[in-house]
């Protein structure tokens, strides 16, 4: 393993860093625009979403690792 120069190094987390930012505020919004609807039951609908879609990825993940 080796150490990447320092500028690849930093371009490398400003990406990373832009990514999960962008994702956060998708996140953020689209959960706030899904609490506020009475036809998906409102804040425990999302909650509800929320453990099913993590449920999957569990599930997922497990079915998919190398053995």
């Amino acid at each position: 393993m080796e150490v990447a120069p320092a500028g690849i190094l930093l371009l490398f987390c400003d990406r990373h860093q832009l990514v999960a930012g962008v994702c956060g505020a998708l996140g953020t919004t689209a959960g706030g625009e899904l609490a506020q609807l009475t036809q998906f039951g409102g804040l425990p609908g999302l909650f509800a979403l929320s453990a099913w879609c993590v449920s999957c990825f569990v599930a997922f993940s497990f079915c998919t690792r190398a053995t």
